[in-house]
C-alpha cells in the first residue's frame, strides 16, 4: 500500500534532510524519531517503503 503525500514526513523542518516517516494514526502507532543530522524530534512511524532513507533518524 502506497502512502498519500499528506500523510508522509518527508523532509525535516529544521534541516531539510530527507525522511523515512509517516504521521502516525489508526492502525499505525507513532513513536519518537530524531533526525540525525540537526537533531529535531518527530512523533512518526517509520516507512518501510523507504529502507535507503533509514540512516537519516533515529530513535528518540
Amino acid at each position: 500500500m502506497e502512502e498519500s503525500d499528506t500523510q508522509r514526513i518527508a523532509v525535516c523542518v529544521e534541516c531539510g534532510l530527507p525522511l523515512p516517516l509517516l504521521r502516525p494514526g489508526a492502525p499505525r502507532e507513532g513513536r519518537t524519531w530524531v533526525c540525525r543530522y540537526c537533531g529535531c524530534h518527530y512523533h512518526a512511524v517509520l516507512d518501510d517503503q523507504q529502507p535507503d532513507l533509514h540512516e537519516n533518524v533515529r530513535p528518540g
